[in-house]
């Protein structure tokens, strides 16, 4: 009897200690598990990064949630934003996504003191095919008032690339026009000409984008 009432004694001096510590505090001292995720999209998009911070397995409002990102054309040290989770646990940050985009996410108590962090990484998808030939048609013109007109066709797949208009003078090629194609593949210059009655050489070149190569036209002619 004496041992039986001396554990009595014991636990009865521990549960008031027990009863009075709040749930909420037992709560606060678990540990945070923490997710982020970036959405799919291309380089130059902006699109929202979600980070998602739970406690045992439950939602965990109301925690400071320090947000950078950091790419190629960011500061080295990325682009820093600050937020709070919501009802749902959750914190959101926008990015503009590069060819690679790092998005780190650290979740911090009332104190600053860190209670976990995730990063997520984005990288596009390069085109590793063969890229298609060009073959751009150049056609020269003559006009009234003593001016050339230059009409460059290219297919579609040369959207983007730079194309340069050279003239072609005492066997020197010297560039008069620089263009960026657009998504008809079509240009056209209007060039004063300074030759007289004897006609003036032109070519163009086009530079090589992701998906389509370079290309050189034929010479042509203009009086």
């Amino acid at each position: 009897m004496t041992l039986r009432l001396l554990l009595l004694t014991v636990v009865g001096a521990l549960l008031p200690a027990l009863v009075l510590l709040p749930a909420t505090a037992l709560a606060d001292e678990a540990p945070v598990d923490v997710t982020i995720s970036i959405p799919p999209g291309m380089p130059g998009q902006q699109v929202t990064a979600q980070l998602t911070a739970l406690r045992t397995g439950q939602p965990a409002p109301g925690l400071t949630v320090v947000f950078t990102w950091i790419g190629p054309n960011t500061e080295p040290e990325g682009v820093t934003t600050t937020t709070t989770t919501d009802d749902a646990g959750t914190a959101r940050t926008d990015v503009v996504l590069d060819t690679q985009t790092v998005v780190i996410g650290r979740v911090l108590d009332a104190a600053g003191e860190e209670l976990g962090s995730a990063t997520a990484v984005y990288g596009a998808i390069v085109c590793r095919c063969s890229p298609v030939m060009i073959n751009a048609r150049l056609r020269a013109r003559d006009a009234s008032g003593g001016t050339d007109v230059l009409t460059l066709r290219s297919p579609r797949a040369g959207e983007d690339a730079v194309v340069k208009l050279l003239r072609v003078r005492d066997g020197v090629a010297t560039r008069i026009r620089r263009t960026v194609l657009g998504e008809d593949g079509k240009v056209t210059w209007r060039v004063e000409d300074h030759n007289g009655r004897r006609p003036t050489e032109y070519f163009a070149r086009i530079s090589a984008t992701v998906v389509s190569g370079r290309d050189t036209t034929k010479i042509v002619a203009a009086r």
